[in-house]
């Protein structure tokens, strides 16, 4: 009965340290906003993973998803502009991972030229 019940208190627990780690995250993002209040601040969104490939703890790509939305929910009202990078590594990226999460030199180019291209767009370059 004990075993039983231990399953679903792991669960539990691991989305408890999942939650702890989202809100370490945004309290730093509050003080690098309450240190350099004149400074831009973009929120390059977190790129998608090769799930099937990972070979130990990770975050699933629905995680990295609610992890964006939060930090979208949170960020924009602060002021802080958003680089939809995930967007674009899911769309061009897809087949230019060297593992589970990395890319290759070619993923890391496009990667770079969407970023240049957004600071461009914004003015910022």
């Amino acid at each position: 009965e004990v075993s039983a019940q231990v399953g679903p208190l792991e669960k539990e627990a691991e989305k408890a340290k999942r939650a702890l780690v989202l809100m370490e995250t945004k309290k730093k993002a509050d003080v690098q906003l309450w240190l350099y209040p004149k400074a831009e601040v973009i929120f390059a969104t977190s790129t998608p993973v090769i799930e099937e490939q990972a070979s130990w703890a990770y975050r699933s790509n629905a995680e990295i998803e609610q992890y964006n939305a939060i930090a979208r929910e949170e960020l924009v009202p602060r002021g802080v502009r958003i680089n939809e990078l995930g967007a674009f590594a899911a769309e061009h990226c897809a087949d230019k991972h060297s593992d589970w999460v990395h890319y290759l030199p070619e993923g890391c180019d496009l990667l770079a030229g969407e970023i240049v291209q957004y600071l461009e767009k914004e003015n910022l370059i």
